[in-house]
């Protein structure tokens, strides 16, 4: 396994930008941010942060709830819009970030590049893999940024798994064990498939993309299996994946809502050890290479 490179972290602890890029200039004022999709991710998240960084200023926000609007005016006042085609014409608004339901991604994002501005696209990105190839050519054509809210690359289990096997301790990675468990019941779009809901949208993203992130190669084969069993709805809340890389790098993804056991979050089993996650503990067993007597002939 390669070793992996640590990221910036920005100040609000957010995969971000680089602002200076963005403007592609020394930022004299904040960049002006535009939300699209006040519900729990777009306003706990996206707008608080807007409004705490000092690289950005929330500047107007598009629901199509009015009470919504209204707080977030009140809150902080932006402007507010119920069309993001309105939302758009606001010359103020420099990013555009997309966190609606999954569905009206692909549609959004692509309106907002064509409007002229920058993009963040809360995950899943798309629907599908040619959804996100058209994202990428409209944001080509208009010669603006186009991103996607990967916050997990900065989730701080994440980070001192990447720097344990980066120190060498554990030795060759050959297999990566993610878990996401929990025996609950979501009453929102994302128990809909017709949104793009699912655990393989909400949590799949980011298991998956941790694993590839530290398997370190290109992918050579895939398995899931995929089931709904308990939440109202048709979205899967039930998926195991099994990832191997050309490397031999093994990445093992369960992600469950049915499951209320106890169990690591992160299993990393190299040549000299193994570390493993659990209630927020990092464990770590590994012996050095130097103390391992070789069989005698």
């Amino acid at each position: 396994m390669a070793k992996t490179k640590k990221k910036v972290v920005s100040p609000a602890g957010n995969p971000a930008f680089d602002v200076g890029k963005m403007a592609g200039k020394k930022i004299d004022a904040p960049i002006g941010v535009g939300i699209v999709g006040l519900g729990r991710i777009g306003w706990s998240h996206h707008a608080q942060i807007a409004q705490q960084h000092g690289g950005f200023e929330l500047v107007a926000v598009c629901d199509r709830e009015d009470e919504r609007i209204a707080e977030a005016v009140e809150a902080s006042g932006c402007a507010g819009y119920k069309r993001l085609s309105g939302m758009l014409k606001n010359e103020r608004v420099e990013l555009a970030v997309v966190a609606t339901p999954s569905k009206f991604h692909e549609k959004m994002v692509i309106q907002a590049l064509e409007a002229g501005k920058h993009a963040l696209v809360e995950k899943p990105a798309a629907l599908s893999v040619a959804g996100i190839d058209r994202m990428i050519r409209a944001a080509k054509k208009a010669g603006k940024i186009l991103t996607m809210h990967h916050n997990y690359r900065l989730n701080p289990e994440y980070l001192a798994v990447r720097e344990i096997i980066d120190s060498g301790k554990i030795g060759e990675v050959f297999r990566i064990k993610r878990t996401v468990n929990g025996f609950s019941r979501r009453n929102d779009w994302q128990v809909l498939r017709k949104y793009g809901g699912g655990m393989t949208g909400n949590w799949g993203v980011h298991l998956v993309d941790q694993g590839l992130q530290l398997m370190g190669a290109p992918i050579k084969s895939v398995w899931g299996s995929v089931h709904h069993y308990f939440n109202p709805g048709d979205a899967e809340d039930d998926i195991k994946g099994i990832i191997e890389g050309k490397n031999g790098v093994v990445v093992d993804v369960d992600m469950t809502s049915v499951d209320g056991s106890r169990r690591p979050g992160w299993i990393v089993c190299g040549r000299w050890g193994t570390l493993w996650i659990q209630d927020g503990k990092i464990h770590l067993k590994y012996i050095s290479p130097k103390r391992v007597k070789k069989l005698a002939p």
